[in-house]
């Protein structure tokens, strides 16, 4: 553009010029008189000359300057609007850098704000889930309490049962005890009625003879030293020849003593011999007792001496548990020895210990 605009101002200059020269006479006035008209026309001439040229040079300074003032003035304009441009370009980067930091600064505020979020949903999860697994534990310790509560109860009332029949099992062995007791004094009445009543009579001996005889019959499969023992001999005493007579009784009651096939439990039916029992052993204290069983219910004759052990013990325990000495029982426990099939046999019998 600069170059354009010295281009045309050159141009005006040209046809200035030209006007100039076309319009000389007009343009100089004759300032000196003529001495003759060649005379005249030549300096005029000359004059008009040195007047144009001087106001050609003039007009050419004049048109330069303004040219040059022209050029500075566009060169200012451009450089104004390169330097406005600039300014442009430089504010629009700015703007552009200011906008893409605000929608950096925007976006990482949202980044940062979805962040926070989901900590906060991330820490609310954590806490619920911490919470339930707290309600969870409290409700499991409280099970667990409520379970060794229900426990402690469950003991203490079993305790306290066990204790209730512990005293109902002592109770009942004191009044077995007292009844065994006063059956004892019955007893020593009676036996104190007996022996006045033997020593009265003549016949003793043949009596106990008898007596023996009878008891020999009665106890099968029983050792020598116990049909010895219960044989009458010539200086009994009364005591002696009733001791010998209750105890004679042992194998009938005991045979009244049945168990249900294939079992070993008492039924009810047989306790009460056995305590009858049990009042002659208590009574007489100084005997040994032989618990003998024979059972035939099974075809293997082990199966038959092995459930014949075990009603033996049966009714061994019963009478340790009314307050028998354990060291005084012996067992025998035997098979079929010629019973019927599905039947058993059941003998006590005692044994006076010599001092």
């Amino acid at each position: 553009m600069a170059w354009a605009t010295l281009a045309a101002s050159t141009c005006a200059l040209l046809l200035l010029a030209v006007w100039a020269l076309q319009n000389q006479s007009q343009l100089m006035p004759h300032k000196f008189p003529v001495a003759s008209s060649v005379d005249q026309n030549a300096s005029a001439e000359q004059l008009g000359n040195e007047q144009q040229s001087e106001q050609l040079v003039a007009q050419k300074i004049e048109a330069e300057k303004l040219a040059a003032e022209e050029i500075a003035a566009e060169e200012r304009l451009v450089a104004e609007r390169k330097a406005a441009e600039k300014l442009a370009t430089e504010k629009l980067a700015a703007e552009k850098v200011a906008a893409e930091q605000l929608a950096a600064e925007k976006l990482a505020a949202a980044e940062l704000a979805a962040e926070k979020l989901a900590a906060q949903e991330l820490a609310a999860e954590r806490l619920a889930a911490e919470e339930l697994a707290a309600e969870k534990l409290a409700a499991a310790e409280l099970a667990a309490e409520k379970l060794a509560a229900e426990q402690v109860a469950a003991e203490k009332l079993a305790a306290e049962q066990l204790a209730a029949e512990k005293l109902a099992a002592k109770e009942l062995a004191a009044e077995k005890l007292a009844a065994a007791q006063l059956a004892v004094k019955k007893l020593d009445a009676e036996k104190l009625a007996t022996e006045k009543l033997i020593a009265e009579q003549l016949a003793a001996k043949q009596a106990a003879a008898v007596a023996s005889t009878e008891l020999e019959n009665k106890i099968p499969d029983a050792d020598a030293t116990t049909d010895v023992s219960l044989v009458a001999t010539a200086n009994e005493t009364p005591f002696e020849i009733l001791r010998r007579e209750e105890l004679a009784s042992l194998p009938g009651l005991a045979a009244r003593v049945r168990f249900q096939l294939n079992e070993i439990d008492l039924r009810e039916s047989s306790k009460k011999p056995l305590d009858r029992v049990f009042e002659l052993l208590f009574l007489y204290s100084e005997t040994a007792v032989t618990v003998q069983v024979a059972s035939n219910e099974y075809e293997i004759d082990s199966n038959n001496q092995l459930i014949s052990r075990e009603r033996a013990l049966t009714l061994v325990n019963y009478l340790i548990d009314r307050g028998l000495d354990e060291e005084r029982f012996r067992i025998r426990a035997l098979g079929k020895q010629r019973l019927p099939f599905d039947s058993h046999r059941v003998i006590v019998f005692a044994t006076v210990i010599e001092e």
